[in-house]
């Protein structure tokens, strides 16, 4: 069977000041992954975020890419009027293409110009795993201007592990054991 996790990212950060990120997570034992119907959903203003499968032998290879930015007001205001997913504004998502047991989020704050109240409260970016990048949150500015998230604030940061069987030879066998 699958098992529910909820893989959360809260990272400090100085907003409209350069710095560099890295958050990495990895499966416990063998047997769970992430599958390629998961997303990661990134929360925060003036970013750039890459992720990387994560494995033991070099840096990874780069899966994907995204980037949010909160220089207008308005656009933030429409974006959760319209109750909208991650486009950019505010919030971006990168979809796994491929299933994976590790991954690496690399997290780069730009110097980026940002409306004052923004500024003020958001100095955290957040990061969380979804079941789609389409179907499981909708940005809100109290996710913007929290100092953190986690599963009880945002009800999609949970997602499906699948369990696979690494170290029977077979099928058959995996079922009699």
């Amino acid at each position: 069977g699958d098992v529910d996790a909820s893989i959360v990212f809260n990272i400090a950060t100085r907003p409209g000041a350069f710095g560099n990120y890295s958050r990495s997570w990895e499966a416990p034992g063998n047997s769970l992954i992430i599958s390629e119907e998961r997303a990661v959903v990134i929360v925060g203003c003036g970013v750039e975020a890459f992720l990387f499968d994560h494995n033991n032998t070099g840096p990874g290879n780069l899966m994907g890419y995204c980037t949010s930015t909160c220089s207008d007001m308005a656009a933030l205001e429409k974006q959760e009027a319209e109750r909208g997913g991650c486009s950019g504004i505010g919030c971006c998502s990168i979809q796994f293409y491929r299933s994976v047991r590790a991954f690496r989020l690399s997290i780069i704050q730009k110097e980026e110009a940002v409306p004052r109240v923004v500024a003020l409260a958001n100095a955290t970016v957040k990061a969380f795993l979804v079941e789609d990048e389409e179907w499981d949150y909708t940005f809100s500015m109290a996710d913007l201007f929290s100092d953190k998230v986690n599963e009880s604030t945002i009800g999609a940061a949970t997602a499906h592990l699948w369990a696979v069987i690494t170290d029977q030879p077979t099928c058959r066998t995996a079922r009699m054991n």
